[in-house]
């Protein structure tokens, strides 16, 4: 699992619409802390996605695989860092 900060949301933000004119219209403060999970092997993951459908703090999420993998279905929980 890979904790994302908001600052790191928003340094990718600015790659991503680098030549866009919605670049400007984000600050850091919009940006949420994220995780991201990276599966050993990505055909497994029938099971993560069954743990976090419907847990409090997660939504789908776009990745970069290609939409004709199925686990460009997943899910990213955005709710901060871990507990203690």
């Amino acid at each position: 699992m890979i904790y994302d900060s908001k600052e790191v949301a928003f340094e990718e933000f600015q790659r991503v619409f680098a030549d866009s004119p919605v670049l400007n219209s984000r600050t850091v403060d919009d940006m949420q802390d994220s995780f991201r999970v990276r599966l050993l092997n990505p055909e497994n993951y029938a099971g993560v996605v069954s743990e976090a459908k419907g847990s409090k703090g997660c939504r789908p999420s776009r990745t970069s695989i290609p939409s004709s993998n199925p686990c460009s279905n997943g899910w990213a929980r955005s709710n901060g860092p871990p507990s203690p």
